[in-house]
């Protein structure tokens, strides 16, 4: 019995050393194509992780002090004098509290989580782009550090706009107006979607009552070539959209040339919200896709202008279109 007993501990102590070798060694191989960007995805999810921790102090001091509200409140009804001692020290603890979250602490709760969740959102889509990648040419790299480059800025501009409420830059990237492109039609093969896995944002494109959202893909021999046929297809489905609202208004469709003066002003307009590139192996190929952001206000303040600029007056059920129309 002894003997079997003693087998049996052998064969539970192996399997454990087997489960913690898997468990500790296997975290310390994963990792992507290029260390460096592997040490900075790590730096700036540490620094999200910052404003979690903090939202999770803030979230804790906010509901101490309502329940000492709540206490003191409660001992208002007793008359003894070692209530009215403990009353005055809850209130100072409650105003010590409240002191410290406003010396220490630039937001509530809900906008360090609000941070977190749109910083985490674009880290998690980046990670999910470089694991498409087992090795990387220089070219690529220097795509995806620019890339990432970008990224370090929008997760600033959320800190700044979300936890600090400071005016910033915008955390979107300019789409620079393309001439030439009003009534192209997009020549670029569209990708397999089955090739790899995307972003949310390219199978369910976004919608708001405050956007518009249009939709680049392209596939090309490099990175940056990928992403640049992305924007540039993206750019064309806003431009045909805009095109077809203005041609809907009788008024509008009689001035081509004030029709092209529009639909350059809304189409410049749009802003780079995200970007993803992912290599097809299999065609030997990069696939880019790409998210473009028009601000309906901003839109209309774009066609108000060019009314204004040349002397005509508005046209209000197309204004009234551009700053309402639901994109089919």
């Amino acid at each position: 019995m002894s003997i079997m007993k003693t087998g049996q501990q052998r064969i539970w102590i192996m399997v454990g050393l087997i489960v913690g070798c898997y468990v500790l060694v296997c975290p310390l191989c994963h990792g992507s194509a290029d260390p460096f960007l592997d040490g900075q995805i790590k730096v700036l999810d540490h620094r999200i992780g910052s404003w979690e921790r903090s939202g999770q102090i803030v979230g804790w001091l906010v509901f101490l002090v309502f329940v000492i509200g709540l206490v003191v409140a409660a001992l208002q009804a007793v008359t003894a004098w070692w209530m009215k001692i403990l009353t005055g020290v809850l209130s100072v603890l409650s105003a010590g509290f409240v002191g410290y979250y406003h010396q220490f602490f630039p937001a509530d709760d809900r906008s360090y989580n609000k941070a977190v969740r749109q910083a985490r959102g674009l880290v998690e889509t980046f990670v999910l782009q470089l694991e498409q990648y087992p090795t990387l040419d220089a070219p690529t790299k220097s795509g995806l550090y620019s890339k990432f480059q970008g990224l370090i800025k929008q997760v600033e501009t959320i800190e700044n706009a979300t936890i600090y409420n400071s005016a910033g830059t915008s955390d979107t990237e300019i789409a620079q107006p393309n001439s030439g492109l009003n009534l192209l039609p997009s020549a670029h093969a569209q990708p397999n979607p089955d090739a790899a896995r995307v972003p949310d944002w390219v199978s369910n494109v976004p919608s708001d009552e405050k956007n518009f959202y249009f939709l680049g893909k392209a596939t090309a021999k490099s990175f940056e070539e990928a992403r640049a046929n992305a924007l540039l297809n993206g750019r064309q489905a806003a431009t045909a959209m805009f095109v077809k609202l203005a041609k809907g208004s009788e008024t509008l469709a009689a001035k081509p040339q004030l029709v092209d003066q529009l639909v350059g002003a809304l189409a410049s307009s749009a802003e780079i919200a995200q970007t993803f590139v992912a290599p097809d192996s299999a065609a030997g190929e990069y696939r880019g896709y790409a998210l473009l952001r028009v601000s309906r206000s901003a839109a209309r303040f774009a066609a108000e202008s060019i009314f204004v600029q040349t002397s005509t007056p508005y046209d209000k059920t197309f204004l009234d279109q551009v700053q309402k129309n639901e994109k089919n």
